[in-house]
């Protein structure tokens, strides 16, 4: 891709400022100071997905683990996505040297949109199935540009990099929310929610793989990995805090894979390392060191967290809570015998009522889901959206496996080993989550489809390579 060189890179910032100033000023007026910060953020983005569009996508971990919001309500996550969109396509059509695009997955994909098409055939409310159908899209729109731009080893190891600070910075965010007791509150219970809601323990989980894999396997300066050893207590904090199962679940089982795939010789090591990391996180929150978090807040985020039976000052409304998800399938596959076909309809599975099933608006934010991605794909978009699921994530976990005979180096085996246990972290805690109803939940899954996908075609390219030598 032919790059600007400086000068036009700072003339076309100076233009942009510049067509920009009066928008800004009356912003700023109107009393929307937040909303400019993030303007000129975006701007400054744009400038460098312009110049250089693996900038960009180096960028989008930060724009969707923590998308910024403010009073006029607009979320910088899906402008950025857009923005993304806008310049990469200006780009590709006027650089003199034109890049092959290679098609992964298209007839998957081209399936999966017409099956959500369909479902609306079905669907009661046709808005909310348009508004994730356009997520979708724009999800897939990710994953090719993510296969074609990048093309080097060290820009999918500086994305590594990006998802654990990222990840640091949400969790950081969301300490000082359950700090101080603001945007957590979710009924009795205080618990960390990011703007993604539930999925802000998927985002964390991944960061946690991310980190340990590159502290474990890659090449990095002692320096770098002493600091990505730092960033794991900070981002288990903020998992603890979290109180969502499905996430410890998946995570824990990320990390064994992790344990499983470490030289034997070296496991010890490994051992001693997350011996450490569980240390200092108990240390950093029953001691309060730096004045982070009390012990009593500790205490409570503790019981709530690991809590599995039902405590006598509290209400029976949480034990029936859980059991609701097992009535709520049940619920949801009577919808679906309905309509096996076509599903009932992309958008439409929503319970205003989480104990008795009873259906919901979808328009409304606070009916609930069924919270599991596969059972709600399938009641959703019938059986053969259910299918193209399947397919998608039996292709992606075949690409690992391939990916896994090739590598051999330290470098392509920390970031095998971080891809493959984010997707574990994503497709586990789906079993309890549903991934595609949140913007930032159904483009991150793609990105790091689209970064395994690419990492094989990369491997495979580096061994011919170094056969031929």
């Amino acid at each position: 891709m032919q790059n600007l060189d400086v000068k036009k890179e700072n003339s076309l910032i100076f233009l942009i400022f510049l067509l920009f100033q009066p928008v800004i000023i009356w912003t700023i007026c109107l009393g929307y100071q937040f909303e400019v910060l993030g303007l000129l953020l975006c701007l400054i983005i744009l400038v460098s997905l312009v110049t250089n569009i693996k900038n960009g996508i180096v960028f989008f971990p930060l724009f969707l683990y923590e998308p910024i919001t403010g009073p006029a309500g607009f979320q910088f996550s899906e402008i950025f996505v857009l923005l993304f969109f806008v310049v990469t396509l200006m780009t590709t059509l006027i650089e003199k040297q034109k890049r092959i695009v290679r098609f992964p997955l298209l007839i998957v994909f081209l399936l999966i949109i017409v099956s959500y098409i369909l479902s609306l055939i079905k669907a009661t409310y046709i808005v909310p199935g348009l508004k994730y159908l356009v997520r979708t899209i724009e999800a897939i729109f990710v994953f090719y540009i993510v296969y074609n731009y990048i093309y080097k080893l060290k820009y999918i190891k500086n994305i590594l990099i990006g998802v654990v600070v990222a990840g640091v910075i949400a969790s950081l965010h969301g300490i000082y929310q359950f700090y101080t007791g603001t945007g957590n509150i979710m009924g009795f219970e205080r618990r960390i929610f990011g703007l993604q809601g539930g999925g802000y323990g998927a985002f964390i989980g991944t960061s946690i793989i991310c980190a340990l894999s590159l502290i474990l396997y890659s090449t990095y300066a002692p320096f770098i990995k002493s600091l990505l050893v730092l960033c794991v207590p900070i981002l288990g904090v903020a998992l603890i805090l979290h109180q969502t199962r499905a996430w410890y679940l998946s995570t824990f089982l990320a990390i064994l894979f992790l344990l499983l795939k470490f030289k034997r010789k070296r496991k010890s090591y490994i051992f001693i390392l997350l011996s450490i990391f569980v240390t200092f996180i108990l240390l950093l929150l029953k001691t309060n060191l730096f004045g982070i978090l009390p012990e009593n807040l500790f205490q409570y985020a503790q019981k709530t967290a690991f809590q599995v039976g039902l405590p006598a000052e509290q209400s029976k409304g949480k034990l029936l809570s859980v059991l609701s998800r097992l009535y709520l399938w049940w619920k949801g596959f009577q919808l679906f015998k309905t309509s096996p076909i076509f599903g009932f309809g992309l958008g439409n599975l929503r319970f205003k009522n989480m104990l008795t099933g009873e259906l919901g608006d979808p328009t409304n934010p606070r009916c609930g889901f069924i919270d599991n991605q596969y059972l709600n794909i399938l009641y959703e978009t019938g059986i053969i959206g259910g299918i193209c699921w399947f397919i998608l994530i039996f292709r992606t976990f075949s690409t690992a496996k391939k990916l896994l005979a090739i590598t051999r180096e330290p470098d392509w085996q920390s970031i095998a080993f971080a891809l493959i246990g984010s997707l574990i972290v994503f497709f586990v805690g789906g079993f309890f989550w549903c991934i595609t109803v949140t913007h930032e939940m159904i483009v991150f899954l793609f990105f790091l489809l689209g970064l395994t996908f690419l990492s094989l075609q990369l491997q495979q390219e580096f061994n011919i390579v170094n056969v031929k030598k």
